[in-house]
């Protein structure tokens, strides 16, 4: 999505836009950044594709600092808005790559949730290098990304949904718009490419009403997301 459709989004952001913080139904996602042991009074949080705040309001009293990020001026001053509360967050506008040098190893916990989802690789990859790159030595990073095999449940469900065929068979279009999504062995040798070691790999569940209006269809599991937590290692 370009910047000025995402600037659009951010005054019906709660409305509009899926967000896998509010529709985490089994708190996986909690589990996870209590795995990563942050520290309250030293460590920093850096939020990548921040939206309006939603992660950082959930989580971001059990980190020293935070830092969170968006390519979208009016997705930030909403965030900045909703969180005026809370105190040592440093708002940037930026796009993910260009922040890298700046923020470059300052993330004790880096989150990029729904973000890496470009039909570009060489996109993905950008912010995948990125990603490492803002991720201290020793740190860890928090990744969320669309399940291909919970769309192949949906896609059976809602002929809107259509996966791609060949070189495009990991691309999900939904009402004319296309998104990259991953399978789980994709993600095992995607994320070690970009120099992370995984620590874990969960499914993050999420209710039916989010894909279909009629609800939870009779004898599915619900849908979900993967959620990657990875370590970047203290030698790179």
């Amino acid at each position: 999505m370009d910047r000025r459709a995402w600037d659009k989004l951010a005054p019906e952001f709660e409305s509009s836009v899926y967000d896998i913080v509010a529709t985490d139904t089994r708190g996986v996602l909690s589990d996870l950044v209590d795995h990563a042991r942050p520290r309250r009074t030293r460590d920093t949080l850096i939020d990548l594709g921040c939206g309006i705040g939603t992660f950082v309001k959930a989580f971001g009293d059990r980190f020293a600092k935070v830092v969170a990020l968006d390519f979208s001026p009016v997705m930030i001053e909403r965030a900045r808005e909703r969180l005026a509360d809370m105190k040592d967050v440093e708002w940037i506008v930026s796009d993910i790559p260009r922040a890298a040098e700046s923020l470059s190893g300052r993330g004790d916990l880096v989150v990029c949730l729904n973000v890496i989802t470009s039909t570009s690789a060489a996109k993905r990859a950008a912010i995948w290098d990125a990603l490492r790159e803002i991720t201290r030595p020793g740190g860890h990073a928090l990744v969320v990304v669309p399940a291909l095999e919970s769309a192949q449940m949906i896609a059976a469900l809602d002929d809107r949904v259509s996966i791609g065929e060949g070189r495009a068979e990991s691309h999900v279009e939904t009402e004319g718009s296309a998104q990259k999504y991953f399978t789980r062995d994709e993600l095992a040798e995607v994320v070690p490419a970009h120099g992370l070691e995984i620590v874990r790999i969960e499914q993050v569940h999420y209710p039916w009403s989010e894909e279909l209006a009629d609800g939870r269809p009779s004898g599915r599991r619900t849908p979900f997301d993967w959620a990657i937590l990875a370590r970047r290692p203290s030698a790179g």
